[in-house]
């Protein structure tokens, strides 16, 4: 940016506000009307240094871009925008993903793309720097680097930090957390009188080079800020700004997951939004595989060069795809396993020793979820929620989720809001569904030794089945499903399949226990668990349909033991349920067709049970019982 030994120009003491600053190439900034003199080359220093700028929190600090082939519809998408016609509603690009998505890879790609034409400047948010979670640090450092590209902005800038001083906003605990901060203006404020307004001024005058028009700053980690106000500040400002100077040539591309308030903060049609896929595609991880294991790597590692030499090339294909496998399309647990294999120093094996064990690892992010999770345990419903979205046949909605959890909306957002680092939470106004970030999220939940307190057992498929014929005894008639919303679809297609999971998943020996603890919860939505676990009996001993449960092929072979039981206890069920429920609940449920089924003897007989006599008599008496109670019950 600057050379600190060229003549005239201040020396790095201008910087005293500043921290690992580094200056390269002559010291010469180009305008409409060609080179500044000495004199505005210490001008444009000296202010940088005011501003205070924090130079490792931008694209530069590291130079990780995307592998070659890799995340091709997401870059497409961005230099199609980037490239385009400046219009009212194109200034912002927003890049919505998850953890391990590759968000920051593809900031930093963008970033050096645009570095020697276009780009206005750049800064990377992240929660765990000190230095690169403050919205205002953000903002002074994006001007400094676009006064450097611009210095016609330098004397705009100046009469505003003349005007107000306390535009400055030093916070001088980034030096000494002891001292007390300065009062500041506002972000917006400033967010106006040090980059927007100067640069519009510039435009005006004609002191930007059309070449380079439109600039282009990036911010990546917009999630990771540690001031949520600030950023919807921020967010509102710009929109603002834009939709009054809607043809001034800079954009903003923006890299974030999406948040409740960051996506409350601005309307889809005002932005152009990306949304990444929550893992990469098959041919990006074999991309990015391939290159990670090219040989221009490998030649510069003296143990593989040997290993070469010797047996040939190294890894066969087949590694790689096996690799690619194991990532499962995670970008990040792919790093990982490329840093392991290549660059670990925690053993004294070697590279190829080492993706043998790789290929036998289980690669997961079970320290990330324990921490997540940890926080938000204590939340109301944080367990239903969570156990639903690991065991669902297909996602849902928010809307959908609340309505099956019979829960609301806001009970839900305010579970998952926390956990956008594994979780994808979509806006709240959209139809998207709710999902993990990776597959292995789903199988840290079903695998008890890895997340301990936080285990979905296979027996809670039970209680989704449980959900589904709640939702079908709401629902209305069978045969008018234009009223139908998305979760009484679902429950209609999956009762049975939650039913059959539980079946398949639980050993033999725990089902009926299961089955027992399950029926001495609570009734849900005034409609007994008896109720339930007596039609779906019914149901798995003559696999008819009814209004309640569709009819469907089973799929799991129900263990003799399992049937017997089912069999002599199904009656003792529906007395339990008769017994219980509220009587238009009653007279509704006998009166579907599963109710005239039980009733209905004729279709006894189809299945050969083989009962003891004590067995045989139980099922006597449950059933003299039935009898009596729906008699009493209905009249």
């Amino acid at each position: 940016m600057f050379d600190d030994s060229a003549p005239g120009c201040s020396s790095a003491h201008h910087f005293s506000n500043a921290r690992n600053i580094h200056f390269h190439g002559p010291a010469t900034f180009n305008t409409a009307g060609g080179n500044i003199g000495r004199l505005a080359r210490h001008s444009v220093a000296e202010l940088q240094a005011r501003l205070g700028p924090i130079f490792d929190a931008t694209h530069s600090r590291d130079r990780k871009v995307c592998t070659r082939g890799t995340s091709k519809g997401a870059l497409r998408s961005i230099t199609v925008w980037a490239n385009s016609e400046i219009g009212p509603r194109n200034h912002l690009f927003i890049l919505t993903g998850c953890v391990g998505s590759g968000k920051t890879t593809i900031s930093e790609t963008i970033s050096q793309y645009y570095r020697p034409t276009r780009l206005g400047g750049s800064w990377f948010f992240s929660k765990q720097s000190g230095e690169r979670r403050k919205m205002g640090d953000c903002v002074a450092t994006l001007a400094s680097q676009l006064v450097a590209i611009v210095p016609s902005m330098a004397p705009h800038i100046k009469v505003a930090l003349t005007s107000h001083r306390d535009l400055l906003q030093v916070d001088y605990t980034r030096y000494d957390p002891t001292s007390t901060p300065h009062d500041t203006t506002s972000l917006s404020d400033q967010l106006l009188s040090r980059l927007l307004t100067p640069f519009r001024m510039a435009c005006e005058r004609g002191e930007v080079p059309k070449e380079r028009l439109p600039l282009i700053i990036v911010v990546d980690g917009l999630d990771e800020c540690g001031e949520s106000s600030q950023v919807e500040v921020f967010l509102k400002t710009i929109l603002d700004f834009f939709r009054d100077n809607p043809t001034l040539p800079l954009r903003f591309f923006l890299a974030t997951r999406i948040v409740p308030h960051i996506d409350r903060t601005y309307s889809k049609e005002e932005v152009v939004q990306h949304g990444l896929d929550s893992h990469g595609s098959e041919e990006d991880m074999a991309v990015f595989f391939r290159e990670a294991f090219s040989w221009e790597v490998l030649n510069r590692h003296r143990v593989i060069q040997a290993f070469v030499q010797q047996h040939g090339s190294w890894p066969e294909p087949w590694y790689l795809r096996r690799l690619a496998e194991q990532t499962k399309g995670s970008f990040l647990l792919a790093s990982r396993m490329v840093n392991y294999i290549l660059d670990s120093t925690d053993d004294d094996l070697t590279p190829m020793e080492r993706l043998s064990r790789a290929l036998e690892m289980e690669l997961n992010l079970d320290e990330l979820y324990m921490q997540t999770f940890s926080r938000h345990r204590n939340l109301p419903h944080f367990f239903e929620i969570v156990s639903a979205i690991t065991l669902l046949v297909t996602p849902l909605s928010i809307s959908a989720l609340a309505e099956f959890l019979d829960i609301s909306r806001y009970e839900v957002v305010h579970v998952l809001q926390g956990m956008q680092a594994v979780i994808e939470l979509p806006p709240n106004d959209s139809n998207l569904a709710v999902n993990f970030c990776h597959e292995s999220l789903r199988v840290f939940f079903k695998t008890k030794a890895r997340s301990k307190e936080f285990y979905v057992p296979p027996s809670h498929h039970l209680m989704l089945a449980y959900r589904c014929f709640l939702r079908n005894v709401h629902r209305g008639p069978l045969s008018n499903p234009l009223g139908w919303t998305t979760a009484n679809t679902y429950s209609v297609a999956n009762c049975i399949v939650h039913w059959d999971s539980f079946l398949q998943e639980c050993g033999e020996e725990d089902i009926i226990e299961e089955i027992e603890s399950f029926s001495n919860g609570p009734c849900l939505e005034g409609v007994s668990r008896h109720a339930f676990l007596s039609t779906l009996f019914i149901w798995q001993l003559f696999h008819v349909g009814s209004g309640i449960l569709e009819p469907r092929q089973l799929h799991v072979a129900m263990p003799p033991s399992i049937l017997s039981h089912i069999f002599t206890d199904w009656a003792r069920h529906l007395v339990l349920a008769v017994e219980e429920g509220p009587d238009p609940f009653i007279i509704s449920w006998l009166d579907q067709p599963i109710g005239h089924l039980i009733r209905c003897t004729p279709f006894w007989g189809t299945r050969a049970f083989s009962l003891s006599r004590d067995g045989f008599q139980t099922f006597q008496a449950n059933i003299q019982a039935a009898l009596t109670a729906a008699k009493i019950k209905v009249g």
